[in-house]
């Protein structure tokens, strides 16, 4: 009987010896793979973005107690004085919640009323640009006893008018520094978690120098609006509404009536997808 010689040699993955037209099929494939991967590799590295928060502090594991007045308007905060600078430490809970039953459970374990008085909190301290978050990590736990400082004064609030303006919907917990990054597209499901909690709502803005603005943002007559923001979060948008200052904070009224989606900026622009 002659032999057969197979003239398409089958292949046999534990095998030691590979057949040399699969070996070389092989080879091929590998040398025409590698300049992909190179681009790939160098289109993803170039392509990413720094997380725009990426300089934001979270004192994670330390507590800190601060002093000051805590307020519940125009949202739950701590103003302080640093020398003759007023400032106000927005309050947070430990979780995607705002403060506003933190302080509840606060005065509850004190047996008095706290708002407008001189309070002393411990918390875990966030910051970024200006702005200083104080998570009410222990939770009615974070009441320490009432401070011993002199009263500060009310601030009044300063009209600055009616203003257009464009910009992104965050939420003031994660941006300050709990999470990186903590805005964008990919932030979107967290920060609507967040507002939906009671999380304070930040609309930010450039103003016409190119500088990052921050406003408290609130309805007309100072309510949360959080419910009625959340699917715009995290898109590039355009609301109208009346602007004032407020010590370090500026705060901006409005109605969701007014606000506007902008088509994707890094391909559109400023390009209104609504009336403008």
């Amino acid at each position: 009987m002659s032999k057969h010689k197979d003239k398409d040699p089958f292949f046999i993955g534990w095998s030691a010896n590979t057949p040399k037209e699969s070996s070389k099929v092989v080879k091929q494939f590998i040398l025409l793979l590698i300049p992909f991967l190179v681009l790939a590799a160098f289109l993803f590295n170039t392509g990413k973005q720094t997380a725009e928060n990426a300089l934001a502090n979270y004192e994670f594991g330390q507590l800190t107690t601060m002093e000051g007045v805590l307020v519940n308007k125009p949202v739950p905060m701590l103003r302080v004085k640093q020398g003759d600078t007023i400032q106000h430490l927005l309050l947070l809970d430990a979780m995607k919640f705002g403060a506003t039953q933190t302080i509840q459970d606060m005065e509850e374990k004190a047996n008095t009323t706290l708002i407008n008085k001189v309070v002393q909190l411990k918390g875990t301290l966030a910051f970024f640009e200006g702005k200083t978050t104080l998570e009410l990590t222990e939770g009615a736990n974070a009441f320490v006893g009432l401070g011993t400082s002199s009263p500060i004064a009310s601030i009044s609030m300063r009209p600055l008018g009616t203003k257009k303006l464009r910009g992104e919907i965050i939420d003031s917990k994660c941006f300050f520094g709990v999470m990186k990054p903590g805005s964008g597209k990919i932030h979107k499901s967290c920060a609507v978690r967040c507002l939906s909690g009671g999380v304070p709502a930040i609309f930010r803005s450039n103003n016409s120098k190119g500088n990052k603005e921050y406003y408290l943002l609130l309805g007309e007559n100072g309510e949360s609006i959080n419910k009625d923001l959340l699917s715009y979060t995290a898109d590039h948008i355009q609301l109208q509404g009346n602007i004032s200052q407020m010590a370090d904070w500026k705060i901006i009224h409005t109605s969701p009536s007014t606000i506007c989606p902008l088509g994707p900026k890094w391909l559109f622009g400023d390009m209104p997808l609504c009336a403008d």
